[in-house]
């Protein structure tokens, strides 16, 4: 995360994880321990000053303020215990609870008062510039726990009733079980594929996805939606892109 301030830019390194966290500053690493069981995790003073490193040298390379830079290390979950051993190192990130980060700010925010503020031309080149250049991750999320595609589940989700219950007649989906209708269901099914499967989909693999057993029905649905593609009309791809309910 990262908040941008009049005299300072402060990353946020987040970590939800539950249990008893020691930060062993010796050797750069996080550990873990609950119900007797040890893990160990990469260290996140060292992926936030990481971070920090990094965006100093892109503001450089665009030219951009001066901005001072600050890090630290939230832990969101309530109930983890936190301990640090070690040295404290110089200029290492401060170490707090979700429910502390307002006070960090107004800490720092007292640190910097001497510093002169960017004024809103500035700030709010730096923040277009920054939204300009994001683009949404892409994570393999069956790969980061272990699931084989051919355990999801097919078909098109029914918002009344919870069930993947759709089939597509007369124009619109209709839910078998609980009479719900819809003209846009199928949107959610390709939000689906793309943060499980693939940025991209065939004719059959959205047909397959989605219960349908209609290529031509599937092509209308596809072809509706101005996804960018590529390839010949066989083995067309579609690029696709999540949909933004509005």
């Amino acid at each position: 995360m990262l908040i941008i301030t009049p005299r300072f830019i402060l990353i946020i390194e987040s970590k939800n994880i539950s249990g008893t966290l020691t930060f062993d500053q010796k050797h750069n690493q996080l550990i873990r321990e609950v119900n007797g069981k040890v893990d160990g995790f990469q260290d996140p003073i060292s992926q936030v000053k990481h971070q920090e490193y990094q965006l100093k040298n892109w503001l450089n390379s665009k030219k951009l303020p001066d901005f001072a830079i600050e890090t630290c290390v939230v832990i969101t979950n309530a109930n983890t215990i936190i301990k640090v051993t070690g040295e404290e190192k110089r200029n290492t990130p401060s170490i707090i609870k979700s429910s502390n980060i307002v006070f960090e700010i107004e800490r720092l925010n007292e640190i910097h008062n001497h510093r002169k503020k960017q004024n809103k031309r500035q700030l709010s080149q730096l923040s277009n510039i920054i939204l300009n250049l994001h683009t949404q991750p892409v994570l393999n999320i069956l790969n980061e726990f272990n699931i084989n595609v051919n355990d999801i589940l097919s078909g098109v989700f029914c918002e009344g009733c919870n069930t993947l219950s759709m089939i597509r007649a007369g124009g619109k989906w209709k839910c078998t079980i609980c009479a719900k209708t819809s003209k846009t269901a199928h949107l959610q099914t390709i939000n689906d594929y793309y943060l499980l499967i693939c940025t991209y989909m065939t004719n059959k693999q959205f047909r397959n996805f989605a219960n349908l057993s209609s290529s031509t029905t599937s092509y209308k649905l596809l072809s509706s939606l101005t996804f960018e593609t590529s390839g010949t009309t066989c083995d067309r791809k579609y690029h696709i892109t999540l949909y933004q309910p509005k």
